[in-house]
């Protein structure tokens, strides 16, 4: 049951995690927006509540995202690293990056989307995070397979 929790709580922190380093670029453009129109914001209450929707849009759009892609494509992963002995903090950041990169460039495809391919790299950016986190929350306790290719390129073998 406590095993159970912490991978949840570990699944739940990746996907917040990712979704802000989704949001993050898109968030700071916002942000910015906001801060130099702040007079106009401030001066109608019905503004207010635009900046604020307009400062939530990032992370409501990439949160959902995040979520499936993680249910869909990283569980899975983990089942099948797992089973072959393979997984790795390199591993889940390679193809969690290479996954989130894939994501971007077929849900820009899909909207017809004929500018702005500069994207695709906060799809890796952000898959890349998932990997990280997942890897990092999954393993709080330190308990690393014994083989130096499992431990994280930040401890000494």
């Amino acid at each position: 049951m406590i095993a159970q929790r912490s991978q949840k709580w570990a699944f739940g922190k990746s996907v917040v995690f990712v979704s802000l380093a989704g949001a993050a670029l898109p968030l700071a453009y916002i942000l910015m927006l906001v801060f130099f129109t702040l007079q106009e914001v401030f001066a109608s209450q019905m503004a207010i509540w635009q900046a604020l929707f307009l400062l939530a849009l990032p992370l409501l759009i990439t949160f959902p995202i995040v979520f499936a892609a993680s249910i869909i494509f990283g569980l899975p992963l983990t089942f099948l690293l797992k089973s072959i002995n393979r997984e790795s903090l390199s591993h889940y950041c390679l193809i969690g990056a290479s996954i989130g990169f894939v994501i971007t460039i077929v849900g820009l495809w899909l909207l017809e989307v004929e500018d702005g391919y500069w994207i695709v790299m906060l799809g890796g950016v952000a898959g890349g995070v998932t990997g990280y986190t997942w890897w990092t929350s999954a393993r709080k306790q330190f308990n690393y397979p014994s083989d130096s290719s499992s431990i994280p390129m930040w401890e000494e073998k």
